[in-house]
């Protein structure tokens, strides 16, 4: 199974599934759209929320890994979400 997170200020935050509810058809269609979770501390909080913190989303999996540089406004909004 592949793991998803986010890395900032030497933190590590993994991402877990949303798994309560079936995105899959009768027919065996699965959704394209899944959910992912990250549960942060109230320090974490305050890391992530500072200007300019450098963070970097990605997934890891023995097939196939990926990570990328977060953009400062795509930061600043997410940010915006603990309030």
């Amino acid at each position: 199974e592949g793991t998803a997170f986010l890395r900032f200020d030497g933190e590590t935050v993994a991402g877990v599934p949303e798994v309560d509810v079936d995105r899959t058809t009768a027919a065996g269609k699965a959704s394209a759209v899944q959910f992912i979770h990250f549960a942060f501390s109230d320090a974490q909080i305050a890391k992530f929320r500072a200007p300019g913190t450098q963070v970097i989303i990605g997934f890891e999996h023995p097939n196939y890994s990926h990570m990328a540089v977060m953009s400062e406004a795509v930061r600043a909004a997410l940010a915006e979400d603990f309030d």
